[in-house]
């Protein structure tokens, strides 16, 4: 047998089994209660807010599609690297048939820093001329999983999320076949009947098994999407004070009804998807707030797991809470999510 050929099967057959042994180092750390809290009190005490969104890089599934996803860099893939030599901004690229294309910086630069730059990588990896003005580079540099959030990532506090995420197994800056799958954490069971809820007063129907189908987002107007999902958050939070309200314990006979009580809180998600609380605001509480936070907690704790979802953030981490502001005067509670209250 040709010892050549033995030579490149032994080298092909590590580096698979290298390519998988990295690859399975991509997990998703859950943030902690603490950094979510502190979050929170970094964005809406302290003013501080995510960064732009131009400062990632994004992907576009065509030169001409309007829906970009943006890259989320795990910081345990150690596999995935820049152009070795190069100094690479925040990029633009596109899948050119199963091919990672580099297309251009999302910053503007000079014209002949512009020039320099693609020439070096085309130098080096080649190009893929696509008409009379563009021009794409193949982006070899590109080894390992790469995943990116879906459409329409929301702000939220100090960082942007998504409910959903996209992954790719990439090889020198091919898209192998058959490697892309979607992954999310589980639709939270408020979620699927508030779905469930829309579908029946637009005239749909479903025999209860159908209600988690994700409708095709494709050709949607962003504006349409994300006014959608607000109204569903909404909606649900709705359900949940219903769920919340029957079988907690009315306010004490000396309640000041006049004067609503508002709180900040943190819903989260043990690793059980069963919710739990944590008071935000205000950070002094009475013996009433006790009392009524108390009852509260023990009415949220006793609901079943897997009301709600956690979601992927930007940086490849899972949130896994809501931030919300609770009403309460006396008679029920309500609640909002803070993505909806950062608009009004």
């Amino acid at each position: 047998m040709n010892k050549t050929f033995i030579f490149s099967f032994i080298a092909l057959s590590f580096y698979m089994t290298s390519l998988a042994a990295n690859t399975t180092l991509l997990q998703h750390d859950s943030l902690s209660v603490e950094e979510m809290k502190t979050m929170f009190y970094q964005h809406y005490e302290n003013g501080v807010s995510p960064p732009s969104l131009d400062d990632y890089d994004l992907l576009k599934w065509s030169i001409n599609s309007k829906d970009p996803m943006y890259f989320c860099y795990l910081v345990n893939n150690k596999i995935l690297k820049k152009p070795k030599g190069i100094e690479l901004p925040t990029s633009e690229y596109v899948l050119q048939e199963d091919t990672l294309c580099w297309v251009k910086p999302r910053q503007q630069l000079e014209l002949k820093q512009f020039k320099k730059l693609v020439q070096k990588l085309q130098n080096k990896y080649g190009k893929i001329p696509i008409n009379d003005t563009l021009t794409l580079i193949p982006a070899k540099w590109m080894t390992g999983q790469i995943e990116f959030l879906s459409w329409y990532p929301e702000e939220y506090a100090t960082t942007y999320f998504s409910r959903r995420a996209f992954r790719r197994n990439v090889i020198n800056g091919v898209i192998k076949e058959n490697s892309g799958i979607g992954i999310d954490l589980g639709i939270g069971k408020l979620e699927m009947d508030v779905r469930f809820i829309v579908r029946a007063s637009n005239g749909y129907h479903s025999n209860g098994k159908h209600i988690y189908i994700i409708s095709d987002k494709f050709n949607i107007p962003k504006e349409k999407i994300v006014q959608e999902q607000k109204r569903k958050n909404k909606q649900l939070l709705i359900l949940f004070a219903r769920d919340i309200n029957r079988i907690c314990t009315p306010a004490p006979k000396d309640y000041d009804y006049a004067h609503p009580k508002i709180y900040s809180l943190l819903l989260y998600f043990d690793a059980q998807r069963y919710v739990h609380v944590e008071v935000l605001l205000p950070k002094q509480t009475d013996e009433k707030d006790q009392f009524m936070l108390s009852n509260l907690r023990k009415a949220i704790e006793s609901q079943p797991a897997g009301l709600f979802e956690s979601h992927f953030t930007i940086d490849g981490k899972i949130f896994p809470g809501l931030y919300i502001k609770a009403y309460y005067g006396g008679l029920r509670w309500n609640f909002f999510d803070y993505r909806a209250l950062d608009e009004e």
